[in-house]
């Protein structure tokens, strides 16, 4: 049982093939001609619109962004505007691509004027618009061309230098080159000069404006800081005087008072005190607890006492001596005694008059000590009241050392840009000046030749594939068996012309031969549709049959009655209007012909397959929708015919090629030796 859905029209339809080298070679092949003449006429349009198209010539100048800081980091107008980051090249590049500078271009040249601007500018009227003119202006509808102004011709001009110029950086150094574009290369050079030139005077005015407002800026500033600072010095000064916190002179703006100062000074000599007084009351202390004072330091250090022990010591011996020489009464050795102990005495007295000395030191030390510690206490109170005063103090001290710090900053600015204004730079060199093309630019003519040709063989070529295409219709044996399942017993090219009809008369000759052994009694020739060229087939199949000695008959079916016809002696031919075959007949005759009306156009023809032995499904060269011959082939099948294959009828002699059929493409290239060979004057066989 068929299924529903193989009935459909497109059921059984391959998807288009792909367009493989060979078909590609195949289609140059077959459509030779037609692709010459498309690629001629293409190359000649196109060399044609190429001769008047200008040539354009392209000039360059480059300028390199200098790799600076700039001095005045704080300026707000100068901050990232000429650094020289990815960003700040780029904000460059859009400042040459700016309107403004532009149109200063276009109106320093006077571009407007140039005959390659001004055409532009004013383009010559179409045919289209003359022609409307004309007519409204025999209706007396004419309306008055609009005349530009000098600021818009010069505006129009400075978009049209927009459309010719291009700013190149390639991101990886400061180099940004001016490419002007144009018909005429002397112009180019000067465009693109005189863009470099208004593009640094631009840039110098740029930042001559900013260091000019940063100079007026900070001048309209410097009064009112030094009033400012005036007013916070004085502020610190006052306070100083009504609180009572005099600065001390020595080190003035340290926030040190003379109270703090003295009180530091008491702290160091209370030290001091304390250490004589501890010294003095320890050598008192040792002086009294002593029998034998002679070995104190500050006994032995007197001079006095040093002196008297010397001279006793001198007096003992020449004591010593004398008791020896002159013996223990001698009056001089009773004299010396007496000397000795004479100092002896003075050594006593001086050394109590020393230790009473050491008391009187320690009470005097230690009456300095108190006095240090009563006046350090009366400062260290008089300090602590001055803490709550100090902290504003030291407050109003801040503000005023900070006005005075920005009022210095800002002074050191003014002056810096008092000295910039009048020495300012662009921030940027012309790095090479442009001069004009010696040659154009891509596209030459020499290139437009090359491009033409190759897209006119390009499209001729495409032209011819997509005729092949777009053409309905099977055109390859090849497909024609993958959509019917059924094998292709040949090609029949149409009659027209000697070699179609020789052609057709070859393939009709080996058709029997092709339908299989042995062959059919009865064979049935249809189509999918009428105007498929089965009645011609079947006739000169009956004939081409019956040439060969053996007993034909051609019933054509579905016609108006007609009486027999005799065409050979063996051949006869009848038309019947019922679908039924002279069974009587049947072995009078060694093949009957079936002329079957088309399979999708009546009814009578599916009957009439079931009686033959074979059946033959006729398609038309390039004509038949594929869909279309699946139908026919399927319905054949559902109601019993014995589909011995298919042929095709009607094929294009010139379009044919190795992949149609073979036996017909064959013919051709005997056909085609035969005449290289009769044109060249050779003779012998064809395949030589």
């Amino acid at each position: 049982m068929i299924d529903a859905a193989q009935d459909a029209p497109g059921a059984g339809v391959p998807p288009p093939a792909g367009v493989s080298p060979l078909l590609v070679f195949d289609t140059i092949r077959r459509r030779s001609l037609s692709i010459s003449v498309t690629a001629l006429l293409t190359a000649l349009a196109g060399g044609g619109l190429a001769a008047i198209l200008p040539l354009h010539y392209v000039a360059t100048a480059s300028l390199m962004i200098e790799d600076r800081k700039p001095s005045l980091t704080v300026l707000p107008t100068q901050t990232g505007l000429f650094g020289t980051d990815t960003v700040a090249v780029r904000t460059q590049v859009d400042l040459l691509r700016s309107a403004e500078l532009e149109r200063r271009v276009a109106l320093r040249l006077n571009l407007a004027d140039a005959p390659e601007f001004a055409r532009l500018i004013h383009p010559p009227p179409s045919l289209l618009h003359r022609m409307v003119g004309t007519i409204l202006r025999r209706l007396d509808l004419d309306t008055p061309e609009p005349v530009l102004t000098n600021a818009e011709a010069v505006q129009a001009a400075g978009e049209i230098l927009h459309d010719k110029t291009s700013i190149v950086n390639d991101g990886r150094s400061y180099v940004i080159d001016i490419q002007l574009r144009t018909e005429d290369p002397a112009l180019g050079a000067r465009v693109a000069n005189m863009y470099a030139d208004s593009y640094l005077a631009l840039r110098t005015r740029i930042r001559s404006d900013a260091l000019r407002r940063a100079h007026d800026l900070f001048d309209g500033r410097i009064a009112a800081l030094a009033a400012r600072v005036s007013a916070a010095e004085h502020a610190v000064q006052d306070y100083r005087t009504q609180s009572g916190l005099i600065e001390d002179r020595a080190a003035p703006g340290a926030g040190v008072t003379l109270a703090s100062q003295q009180m530091a000074q008491l702290s160091t000599q209370l030290v001091g005190a304390t250490a004589d007084r501890t010294r003095l009351d320890a050598t008192l202390a040792e002086a009294r607890g002593r029998s034998e004072t002679g070995a104190l330091p500050d006994i032995v250090a007197s001079p006095l006492i040093q002196h008297l022990q010397e001279q006793e010591a001198e007096l003992g011996g020449r004591e010593a001596t004398l008791a020896i020489t002159r013996g223990p009464g001698a009056p001089e050795l009773m004299a010396l005694r007496a000397a000795r102990a004479d100092l002896q005495r003075k050594i006593g007295a001086e050394t109590a008059r020393i230790v009473v000395s050491l008391g009187t030191s320690a009470d005097a030390a230690r009456a300095r000590e108190t006095s240090l510690r009563n006046g350090l206490a009366v400062l260290q109170a008089q300090v602590g009241g001055e803490g709550a005063r100090a902290v504003r103090l030291m407050a109003l001290q801040d503000a005023a050392n900070a006005a005075r710090g920005i009022y210095t900053s800002v002074l050191n600015r003014f002056e810096e840009t008092a000295n910039e204004v009048d020495m300012q730079e662009p921030g940027a060199v012309l790095v090479s000046a442009a001069v004009a093309p010696l040659g154009p630019a891509f596209p030459t003519h020499k290139h437009l030749a090359l491009l033409v040709v190759a897209f006119a063989m390009g499209f001729a070529l495409f032209v011819a594939l997509l005729r092949d295409r777009l053409r309905p219709g099977l055109r390859s044996a090849e497909a024609l068996e993958a959509l019917t399942g059924l094998p292709c017993l040949g090609f029949f090219p149409s009659l027209r012309g000697r070699n179609g009809a020789l052609a057709f008369n070859r393939s009709v000759a080996g058709l029997p031969s092709s339908i299989g052994q042995p062959r059919p009694r009865v064979l049935l020739l249809t189509a999918s549709l009428p105007g498929e060229g089965t009645s011609v087939l079947a006739l000169a199949l009956a004939r081409s049959v019956a040439e060969q000695g053996e007993r034909v008959l051609l019933m054509i079916f579905g016609r108006a009655l007609a009486p027999p016809v005799k065409l050979l002696p063996n051949l006869e031919v009848i038309t019947v209007a019922p679908p039924m075959l002279p069974g009587s007949q049947r072995d009078r005759y060694d093949l009957i012909l079936l002329d079957a009306p088309p399979v999708l156009a009546g009814s009578e023809t599916l009957p009439l397959a079931t009686l033959a032995d074979a059946t033959v499904l006729v398609v038309r060269f390039g004509h038949t929708p594929p869909p279309v011959v699946a139908r026919a082939a399927r319905l054949l099948r559902r109601h019993g015919a014995r589909l011995a294959g298919t042929v095709v009828t009607q094929a294009d002699w010139s379009g044919l090629s190795a992949r149609d059929g073979s036996e017909l493409y064959l013919h051709r290239q005997l056909v085609g030796r035969r005449r290289r060979a009769a044109r060249f004057g050779r003779s012998g066989a064809p395949w030589s």
